[in-house]
Formats: C-alpha cells, structure tokens, sequence
C-alpha cells in the first residue's frame, strides 16, 4: 500500500516518484512510499518504500487529506 503524499529528498509527491533509489529501483521504476515519518507525517521512512503497480488504485482515506494506493 503507498502512502501519499510523502516527502523524498526534500521534494513532495502526490503520485509515484520517477526518481532512482540506490541499491532499490536501479531502472527507474516508478515507487511510493509505504510508511512516513510520525513527527512529520509527510517525510518517507528510509527503506520504507514500494514499486507502484497501477495507480489507478488511488483512493483518498478516511479523513479525504491523504491519498491510499491499493494493490
């Protein structure tokens, strides 16, 4: 599951980052975040990532503020 938005970098994401990941998406691979930090609740946990499958799974979650990627 993919949290949105999340921070990486210093730069904010609203859908799958095309950003490459040492020693993770080494083509490139669109990703997501999976878990943020709490004191911030934006800034993705190191190693706290997935590939994006499809994001045509997006949904907003119970509060409608944050966006839940389904897969």
């Amino acid at each position: 599951m993919c949290y949105f938005p999340f921070k990486y970098n210093n730069v904010t994401y609203t859908s799958c980052a095309h950003v490459k990941i040492p020693g993770f998406n080494l083509q490139g691979e669109p990703w997501c975040a999976t878990q943020v930090k709490p004191d911030d609740g934006i800034t993705v946990m190191n190693y706290k990532w997935s590939l994006c499958q499809d994001e045509r799974g997006l949904i907003l979650d119970g509060d409608g503020k944050n966006i839940i990627y389904i897969y």
